[in-house]
């Protein structure tokens, strides 16, 4: 069974992306909540993007792999809070 690897690769990035910024939020941004916001779906919405154009999204992958790969992105949400 085959699934196109766009969904998993929505979730990851968008796991990645607020590990990564919940981590690193004190060092790079300012105290405005809507700046921060703003920012957070700028970086986000600009990788998907990306993903889009360069039609890595189109692949498509085993459902098993990506099944693991939103399990690892959820895993790691959590571990980076």
């Amino acid at each position: 069974m085959k699934w196109k690897l766009r969904i998993p690769l929505i979730l990851f990035v968008i796991s990645i992306t607020s590990s990564i910024y919940q981590t690193l939020n004190s060092s790079f941004t300012s105290n405005s909540y809507l700046l921060n916001s703003f920012i957070y779906i700028l970086i986000t919405g600009a990788i998907i993007f990306i993903l889009e154009k360069t039609r890595i999204n189109d692949k498509e992958i085993h459902i098993s792999i990506g099944i693991i790969i939103i399990i690892v992105s959820i895993f790691l949400d959590y571990y980076f809070r």
